[in-house]
Parts: structure tokens; sequence; C-alpha cells
């Protein structure tokens, strides 16, 4: 069954996270977790992404964003990031 289509508002304030499949660790090194961060830092000057927090444990990560045009904006960072 497909998800719901996600409703993007104008600067809203989304909370994103993203786990690792059978609770295994989302990066595998450290090289991979700052290639991501390097990524979601070019996300906030390209798109004017406002992160309000942002926290990474082993297995899964999350932050809070106010933003519109989510869908294209993450996209860019997991296609970046692998």
């Amino acid at each position: 069954m497909a998800r719901p289509v996600r409703v993007e508002l104008e600067g809203a304030v989304y909370h994103v996270t993203a786990r690792g499949n059978e609770r295994r660790a989302t990066f595998r090194d450290d090289k991979e977790r700052d290639l991501f961060l390097a990524t979601l830092v070019e996300m906030v000057e390209r798109f004017s992404v406002r992160v309000h927090a942002y926290y990474s444990m082993p297995n899964h990560y999350s932050r809070v964003t106010l933003i519109a045009m989510l869908a294209g904006i993450f996209a860019h960072v997991k296609i970046t990031s692998v």
C-alpha cells in the first residue's frame, strides 16, 4: 500500500527522521556521518532551510526543520549522502 501524499505548507515546521533497517547503524563509519552532515549544511545553504535541532544516534537521526518543499530537499540529501 502506498503512503499518503505528504502535505507541505509554507513556513511549516517539520520533524524529519530516518532509521536504519532492522535497527542497524544508519552510518557505516565517521567518514560517512561527516559526509551526511556536510550534505545537510549544503542543503541549509542551497535551499535556505532552517534546522532548529539535530541529533544522531547509532541507528537513527532526527531533526526539526522549518521549510516547505521537503520532498525535493530530503531527496537531495539521501541521494547525495549515499
